[in-house]
């Protein structure tokens, strides 16, 4: 019975520590470090227009072309970015001023970014739905050539009737 007094009187201990250092002030983030980030992690990238998001917190970027497209989103005290592609997207949905895309990265698979219009949203929107639509087509393309490979691939390596094994047979 102690034990478990103890127990409990560790855990609220843990809950209220947590609860004090989570009053801590809010981070206040430079308007221009995004951009910044996304200029140091992709040197490559040559920014022609951008755009805040989330006030502040994330910021997207539109390169050279018009399918190469960057990132930025606030984690922690520092940010995350991703170059965005054809074939990079999975899926866009926008909800007014809010602008929701889904990347095929696991890393960073949603991202919700909301801007300070609905006009400003359907701008970006038509812009990650281009890279969405590249992507589904290029995708589509390839998935019988796969599957086929995939469905000949037990026969290819089966052992020959001479007795071959598969590491010794020759696979034309």
């Amino acid at each position: 019975m102690l034990a478990a007094l103890l127990s409990l009187a560790a855990i609220l201990a843990l809950a209220g520590l947590n609860w004090w250092l989570g009053r801590s002030v809010p981070l206040i983030r430079d308007r221009g470090a995004a951009a910044t980030r996304i200029s140091l992690d992709l040197l490559d990238f040559d920014e022609q227009e951008g755009a805040a998001a989330n006030a502040g917190d994330a910021y997207v970027a539109l390169g050279g072309q018009s399918t190469d497209l960057a990132v930025a989103v606030a984690m922690g005290d520092g940010w995350v970015t991703r170059r965005l592609g054809p074939g990079s997207l999975r899926r866009v949905h926008r909800d007014g001023a809010r602008l929701e895309i889904r990347t095929r990265d696991f890393t960073l698979p949603a991202t919700v970014l909301t801007f300070d219009s609905a006009e400003r949203a359907a701008c970006w929107e038509s812009r990650f739905a281009a890279l969405a639509a590249v992507g589904s087509s290029r995708a589509g393309a390839a998935a019988p050539a796969s599957t086929a490979h995939v469905a000949t691939a037990p026969a290819a390596i089966a052992p020959a009737a001479s007795g071959a094994t598969p590491a010794t047979e020759r696979i034309a």
